[in-house]
């Protein structure tokens, strides 16, 4: 059994680090989510973070539209992400629980800032706006982004 007492002390130092992640889909899973799909121009960018999420909200200038109404080309839209943080707390039984969220976005979109050119996924119609971005890309992906809306047909 003595073998065996390492595993608690490295237990205890692993499962709060796993807990204080954030846990990012794929941009697979993502497309599933996603009305529209376009190159845009970050015209100005505010974050503004909460205890338990954060939220980013932009005004962008769509050059490009992939997927969606080609009408969005040249026009200016009010956007914005929100993603949930790691968080911990005490639930009434006095138990600590440790939240790991499984957030839609890539990472980038609370590091974007005016003037950057990214690949927007909005997940509901455009027309609604502020539209609801489920994430950002950055601009480099704009060629795996177009093969994954238009594969080869064979």
């Amino acid at each position: 059994m003595t073998k065996w007492k390492w595993i608690l002390p490295v237990l205890c130092c692993v499962l709060p680090l796993q807990a204080s992640q954030v846990f990012q889909m794929s941009l697979d899973e993502v497309m599933g989510f996603t009305d529209a799909v376009f190159v845009a121009r970050v015209e100005s960018v505010v974050h503004t973070p909460f205890e338990y999420h954060a939220r980013a909200d932009f005004r962008l200038i769509v050059t490009e539209v992939l997927l969606g109404p080609d009408s969005l080309a040249g026009t200016s839209l009010d956007a914005f992400y929100t993603m949930d943080l790691p968080s911990v707390y005490v639930d009434s039984d006095g138990t600590e629980i440790w939240e790991s969220p499984i957030v839609f976005g890539s990472g980038i979109e609370m590091s974007v800032s005016a003037g950057d050119t990214v690949v927007a996924l909005a997940g509901r119609p455009v027309s609604d706006q502020p539209v609801n971005i489920v994430r950002l890309e950055h601009a480099d992906s704009l060629l795996s982004m177009r093969d994954r809306l238009s594969p080869d047909i064979q």
